[in-house]
């Protein structure tokens, strides 16, 4: 393709960034950053760094060696096909990160998924990741994230720092702290130092993705802090360190956290934190509301963490039920709602559950669940965890979840809203859920 083809084929793409800038407040504070690189319309060579905006070339390999910037009102939209490789190594003074104060939009489809990925020595070098840092959104006004992998984040914090540093000593995979669009759909999150997404007062829609292997001093799949609001469903988690999935609110915060957390497949969750009672499948705590049903929770150190006390939830904004618990140890199926200080969990209307080990097995395609343990299954090719025809969570999920879904992402952008299945767990029989 001719470049004057090429720029009449992004005209249409050019449309929409325009309208996402359009809903720019016009009194919004710029955040300064270093000297701008811009790529309207163009690639830079085959390497991505300094503070950008405009469209990458699709089906491109680019390489980061610094930190990449995009500054409030600009947008870097990456089309499908793309792999960014990351040369990190680990080092506060040598691992880049993605800071954005506009709009990051990652197109990857299902034939031609983006990557946030490493080189190939540094993953064997450091397999449990760590390698680079991640992408920062304390104000961003948009993180679109669609059919995209991202890996081996979360090395600590260089001399550039955010409020996000605040957060922790090492970068999580996703941050954002802001009033931001936060729309994660369809991706990949594997091999972080923490957590996977860190997310407060954002307006989410966290749909079919699949996160892996996360934490390795601490962290979680998706951490809902204060202010978040939206849907969270059809995700698959295996092993993160502490919980699943988790959301809180906070005494004192400006706004409360709202979520609906259905359909997810959390597996083999909490057992590598060494505090006994802090990490679990699916946890919920701190003035937090929103809803819990239709999900498979299978072999984590504590099946539904629901806090009371001084922790405790929204009760009378907060519900749960029609969820499948399965544990292959009697530590695990006494620990499905624990009954200790500080705990409100209770079975519930629609529950799957049975204090006998390996009862209600959820039948997964390919994964015994006798075979799961706190190291197993570790990432590897073959999992699979749709449902065999006779698995029990097959017909026994709640299509009526109370003000699910919840639109709050979608309402100036596009996201995959979804709807509550028959179904439990992120493959429903009509295929309609995660679609990796």
């Amino acid at each position: 393709m001719n470049h004057k083809n090429y720029i009449k084929s992004l005209l249409p793409l050019l449309l929409v960034l325009l309208a996402l800038q359009a809903c720019i407040k016009k009194d919004e504070k710029l955040v300064l950053s270093p000297p701008r690189i811009e790529l309207p319309l163009a690639v830079l060579n085959d390497t991505l760094k300094g503070t950008v905006k405009g469209i990458l070339e699709p089906d491109k390999t680019y390489y980061v060696p610094a930190d990449v910037f995009v500054n409030k009102g600009d947008t870097l939209y990456i089309p499908s096909g793309v792999k960014l490789v990351i040369l990190g190594d680990g080092t506060p003074q040598n691992s880049p990160s993605f800071f954005i104060n506009g709009t990051l939009i990652s197109d990857g489809t299902k034939q031609a998924p983006n990557w946030f990925t490493v080189p190939e020595d540094k993953k064997k070098a450091m397999p449990d990741g760590g390698i680079w840092g991640g992408i920062v959104a304390d104000d961003a006004q948009n993180i679109i994230i669609r059919w995209t992998h991202i890996e081996y984040p979360g090395a600590p914090w260089g001399s550039y720092k955010t409020p996000s540093a605040d957060i922790s000593p090492t970068h999580q995979g996703i941050i954002c702290l802001g009033e931001t669009n936060f729309i994660l759909e369809d991706s990949w999150l594997s091999y972080t130092q923490d957590d996977a997404c860190y997310v407060r007062n954002a307006k989410v829609n966290i749909v079919g993705n699949t996160f892996e292997s996360i934490g390795t001093t601490k962290g979680m799949a998706v951490s809902v802090k204060y202010g978040a609001r939206g849907d969270i469903a059809y995700n698959v988690v295996v092993n993160a360190f502490n919980s699943g999935i988790k959301s809180q609110s906070l005494s004192g915060a400006p706004s409360q956290s709202v979520v609906n957390v259905f359909n997810n497949t959390v597996i083999n969750c909490g057992f590598l934190n060494p505090t006994y009672t802090a990490g679990g499948g699916i946890s919920f705590e701190k003035l937090v509301a929103g809803t819990a049903f239709n999900n498979i929770i299978a072999n984590n150190k504590i099946g539904m963490r629901i806090l009371d006390g001084a922790s405790a939830v929204d009760e009378a904004n907060f519900s749960y039920g029609y969820n499948l618990y399965y544990g292959n140890d009697a530590s695990i199926t006494a620990n499905f709602f624990p009954d200790l200080k500080g705990f409100s969990a209770k079975p519930q209307t629609g529950d799957i559950y049975s204090a006998t080990p390996m009862a209600n097995d959820p039948l997964f395609v390919n994964l015994k669940g006798s075979l799961i343990t706190p190291t197993f299954p570790a990432i590897y090719e073959g999992i699979d965890l749709h449902l065999q025809a006779n698995s029990p969570a097959l017909g026994k999920g709640l299509v009526t979840i109370p003000k699910v879904p919840m639109y709050v992402a979608s309402k100036n952008f596009p996201a995959r809203i979804v709807a509550p299945n028959k179904d439990m767990g992120a493959y429903p029989s009509d295929g309609s859920g995660n679609q990796h």
